[in-house]
């Protein structure tokens, strides 16, 4: 089966390389579409009772969740130079786009009695910035005979004032968080200006949160796990082609993970977001078998193409056995009844499978194209560090099997006690 394979691999190489080439500009196409997921991660199942609780509560009362708050502590709030300047920011991030309405001290509004029509009217607290000491006096004065605001924009016990502002829920995420970063922006402005610190929440300033910080962690792991492998892989193979085609294979295996979540109609969230760290960690291990079956082939008859079909042969089962065992585990996500582990199952095991199949046809048909490998890039499989290691635990595996034996049942004893132990921690806190 392995020689079948291998020998169509080989001769069909250009037709399955546009092949691969195509499959990945699909899927990077999608991968542009790529969204995170704003909403906070359901992590219990759509039939549990708190769960339909809660859904009953929205659609009863609604989702509010579009309120940013921007909140700081002075020494005056009534100062005429920062209320003037807390004025100006409350009318500024007004006029930024997707910004509805601001609520605070110079923004609230009080009732004025209208004799002729005998109703009462609603006018704003403040029509302009404050000009004088004597128009300050009569503001402070004016709000803290609204009762009803105390307490909810002004503490007059700590000081402490905050800036509501009512988002657009029609607004995109990317929009959302370009808009929450513009607020934070202006905010830190008049912060420095007067040597306060302010402080930011709502439910839209969380979401901001974190989706800047999944997509900033996302390319951070990334690009460390790359790095060391990327040196691993150098000081290994010794050769530039060891490390640019494994990159490569990573790389398209990343780039169908992201188009795979937009086909599936899905977003990043928290799992779905390691899922590129996650072909990293797969794609490289089975370039590593792939390139040391091949240098150890070629080193045996200097044949390159039938040092590239032992390779297929030898390591294909192999691989595909680590692999496949890899995309079962996480595959088993897929019948649980929370939807972020679901999700992640499915993209996992999906795209598992995808890497070995990607590694499987991009690294035979590249080094069929590339020059033989010199005696340099083989150095590897004459180091007596790696051979001596491998030749210490085939005599532990074969001559002290008791002592593997007992080794391994205490470490299971162990990690059982110390669940058991964590168990009833838990319980005693409940």
């Amino acid at each position: 089966m392995w020689f079948k394979a291998s020998t169509l691999i080989l001769r069909y190489r250009l037709p399955l390389l546009l092949l691969l080439l195509l499959g990945t500009i699909f899927m990077g196409y999608h991968a542009l579409d790529t969204e995170f997921d704003y909403a906070f991660a359901k992590v219990i199942p759509k039939d549990h009772p708190k769960y339909i609780n809660f859904q009953e509560f929205k659609k009863k009362f609604g989702e509010g969740g579009n309120t940013l708050v921007v909140s700081t502590k002075t020494g005056d709030h009534f100062k005429k130079s920062f209320f003037n300047d807390w004025y100006q920011l409350g009318n500024e991030l007004k006029e930024i786009e997707g910004v509805q309405e601001v609520l605070s001290v110079p923004h609230c509004y009080r009732l004025v009695k209208n004799q002729e029509e005998e109703r009462f009217d609603i006018e704003p607290l403040l029509q302009g910035k404050v000009s004088s000491k004597a128009e300050m006096d009569s503001i402070r004065n004016l709000f803290m005979d609204l009762p009803f605001y105390h307490g909810l924009v002004y503490n007059k016990t700590t000081k402490a004032t905050l800036m509501a502002l009512t988002l657009n829920k029609e607004v995109s995420t990317d929009k959302q968080v370009e808009m929450v970063e513009t607020i934070k922006a202006k905010g830190e402005a008049v912060a420095e200006q007067h040597g306060i610190d302010i402080h930011y929440s709502g439910l839209p300033f969380i979401q901001s949160y974190k989706v800047s910080t999944i997509s900033t962690e996302i390319f951070l792991f990334l690009f460390l796990a790359s790095f060391f492998i990327i040196v691993i892989l150098i000081v290994l193979f010794r050769s530039l082609y060891a490390v640019l085609f494994p990159a490569l294979v990573v790389g398209i295996g990343v780039v169908w993970a992201l188009g795979a979540i937009t086909l599936l109609s899905y977003k990043i969230t928290i799992l779905t977001a390691l899922i590129p760290n996650l072909i990293l960690v797969i794609g490289i291990p089975n370039c590593v078998y792939l390139l040391n079956k091949y240098h150890a082939e070629f080193k045996k008859h200097g044949n390159k193409v039938r040092a590239l079909t032992r390779m297929i042969e030898r390591i294909g089962y192999v691989t595909l056995f680590a692999n496949l065992t890899t995309a079962i585990g996480f595959a088993v996500f897929i019948f649980t009844e929370v939807t972020i582990l679901k999700e992640f199952g499915i993209v996992a095991g999906l795209m598992i499978t995808a890497t070995f199949l990607i590694s499987l046809i991009t690294i035979p048909i590249v080094f069929s194209y590339l020059p033989q490998p010199k005696e340099k890039q083989m150095m590897h499989l004459d180091r007596q560090f790696f051979k001596g290691f491998l030749d210490f635990t085939t005599h532990v595996s074969a001559h002290y099997r008791k002592l593997v034996y007992s080794v391994t049942i205490l470490v299971i004893i162990g990690s059982l006690a110390g669940k058991t132990c964590s168990s009833w921690s838990a319980i005693s806190m409940a």
